[in-house]
């Protein structure tokens, strides 16, 4: 009975070292193909993985990025969201936020970005994403805010400053909007949004 006992156990710790050699070969090989641009082979190589290794919160995490790199943002905010449930990591929430957003779901962006903004307040890419999902859903106030703070930190990123003036506009923060309309004028005259109010902001 101890020999059988015995056997088990050198059988037990055989398997779990050839799958940990297997699953280090495998991701390698994934990062190769990644690498050399061939994303869909390093997709390949870490369902493998997955396979071996399903509860593992990077792994899932790095199943999430390689189908955004495919721009499939249904599948990888599955494998995003697997990774942050199994440890609430930063990069699968940013990964969420934008899945979400790349979707066009403006709830679920706006819920997980301010999960996001919890952590790192002055997060730009965040921001504008929020400012954005509230341009959408035509809440003009919190579009003002959220893409506000954005401008506080890249102040002249043209895209910010259009939505923002725009959002000020349908705000009726006129005041705001005439100066972020100068501001924009003079960064990019020819821009759409100048065009679209310069009789009401001249």
């Amino acid at each position: 009975m101890k020999k059988v006992v015995l056997l088990i156990i050198i059988l037990s710790l055989y398997l779990t070292i050839f799958a940990t050699t297997k699953v280090d070969e495998l991701v390698e090989k994934s990062y190769e193909y990644e690498n050399a641009g061939n994303y869909q082979q390093a997709l390949t190589n870490m369902f493998a993985v997955i396979h071996l290794a399903p509860s593992d919160a990077y792994y899932n995490l790095r199943m999430g990025w390689l189908y955004y790199t495919l721009y499939n943002y249904t599948d990888a905010l599955n494998y995003y969201t697997i990774s942050y449930d199994i440890d609430q990591n930063f990069e699968s929430l940013e990964g969420i936020v934008t899945c979400h957003y790349m979707l066009g779901d403006w709830d679920k962006t706006i819920e997980y970005g301010k999960k996001v903004l919890n952590i790192t307040p002055k997060s730009y890419l965040t921001l504008a994403k929020l400012g954005y999902s509230y341009y959408e859903k035509t809440d003009w106030a919190n579009a003002s805010h959220y893409y506000g703070k954005a401008n506080e930190i890249y102040s002249y990123n043209i895209s910010c400053l259009g939505y923002y003036l725009s959002s000020l506009v349908k705000n009726n923060q006129v005041k705001e909007a005439k100066l972020v309309f100068q501001k924009l004028k003079k960064l990019n005259p020819s821009n759409e949004f100048i065009k679209l109010y310069e009789n009401q902001l001249q």
